[in-house]
């Protein structure tokens, strides 16, 4: 997926998921590059569940300059990039992201989650 736009999103900007049986190990959607998007306003930009695995989320931009209110079972905070399953093989690179003041601040948006924590840092 190249060169779209998703704009004020009330869950996802851009989810990739697929559905497979609970016993199966193997991933449902494999294979999935997406560069050169943007994500506005979205509580998570770019969103990658349970059964997907081998992405590539390249050159994307997730911002939150006028985020939609979250419903009472969201959190506040806007998650950039989410990976869902922690095992899963997901590549990010040379992504931006913006919160309410045009700048990375944690408070406002977090970079990435992978299995419903913060990456430790890159070197």
């Amino acid at each position: 997926m190249r060169h779209n736009s998703f704009i004020r999103c009330r869950t996802d900007g851009l989810l990739l998921t697929g559905e497979r049986p609970d016993k199966q190990p193997a991933a449902a959607v494999q294979g999935t590059i997406a560069e050169f998007n943007v994500v506005r306003d979205a509580p998570v930009g770019y969103h990658a569940a349970q059964s997907v695995d081998a992405t590539l989320l390249r050159r994307n931009h997730a911002y939150s300059w006028y985020p939609v209110p979250p419903q009472p079972w969201q959190p506040r905070v806007r998650v950039a990039f989410q990976m869902d399953d922690a095992k899963a093989i997901a590549v990010t690179e040379l992504n931006t992201s913006e919160g309410l003041e045009g700048n990375g601040d944690e408070n406002q948006i977090i970079p990435e989650l992978r299995g419903g924590k913060r990456p430790a840092a890159r070197q």
